[in-house]
């Protein structure tokens, strides 16, 4: 763009992750496992039995991931990231397929953001509510489909949720990169049975995540079908898929973005001066 003597140049440069950090992370883990200081809230808890599981404490997340398969969300709570939507494909997910009830759970994790703000706390409350509706329609003595945290986990433990999950979903609304996305494929790579990301084609990692299960966020069926997909899915394909993520995100790291943004801003200032 020229204008009043000037110069602009616009270029579409994904910003890249720094890949070897969370390799390092998710090959060296604490050897605490999940701490027992995370205090959650769990919404929409059904029944009083003794032996329900919960996730205020360490020893019931590695409960949970041993006798269940986990679907994760890992967002900030807000509206743009599809979390309504998500949470009403999760109900229409065992409406149609109920031989998962009792086997799956869906583990969510929401960092408080913008908690001032009205629209954000009636998004909690909405969240919470629809959570204990659809405890309370599929839940049993001992199991609850979904369990959802307000707590703000350590990296690390968050590298130890993504290499353990059996599938990821990320469907937001409207999103610039996601970072989460990214640092699941990484984190999922090193593990023996890798999981499958549920990606939205609406987040800027698409371009890049070609090999996950790309869906639109408003279809709620996309979602459902894309979800049994992904927990269904073989281990071989579930390998291939991460692997050649994994391998397009290191190629496109961020200090390649890096050094593309200096290389791109010294030849547009070349240009304008010729």
């Amino acid at each position: 763009v020229y204008y009043n003597q000037h110069a602009t140049t616009v270029q579409n440069l994904p910003m890249g992750i720094d890949t070897d950090t969370i390799e390092n992370l998710v090959k060296n883990p604490e050897k605490t496992g999940f701490t027992k200081h995370v205090v959650s809230y769990v919404f929409g808890l059904v029944g009083k039995s003794k032996n329900k599981l919960s996730i205020s404490n360490g020893k019931d997340l590695d409960r949970i991931f041993k006798e269940y398969r986990v679907i994760l969300g890992i967002d900030r709570l807000d509206y743009t990231k599809g979390l309504r939507l998500r949470l009403m494909a999760i109900d229409r997910f065992f409406e149609r397929h109920p031989d998962y009830i009792g086997q799956v759970i869906y583990l969510g994790i929401l960092a408080p953001s913008r908690e001032a703000i009205p629209a954000y706390v009636t998004l909690r409350k909405d969240i919470k509510e629809l959570t204990r509706q659809i405890n309370e329609k599929y839940g049993t003595k001992n199991w609850q489909p979904i369990h959802l945290s307000h707590e703000v986990y350590s990296r690390q433990k968050v590298m130890n949720l993504y290499k353990r999950a059996n599938l990821c979903l990320v469907t937001p609304l409207d999103d610039g990169m996601n970072l989460v996305s990214k640092e699941f494929v990484v984190a999922s790579y090193f593990a023996p049975d890798p999981g499958m990301l549920v990606l939205s084609q609406f987040a800027g990692s698409s371009i890049d995540l070609t090999q996950s299960l790309i869906v639109n966020p408003y279809n709620i069926d996309e979602v459902v079908s894309a979800i049994k997909r992904g927990l269904e899915m073989s281990k071989q394909e579930k390998t291939r898929r991460i692997k050649v993520m994994k391998e397009t995100l290191d190629d496109r790291n961020m200090y390649q973005w890096a050094q593309s943004f200096v290389r791109n801003a010294v030849e547009a200032v070349n240009r304008k001066r010729s």
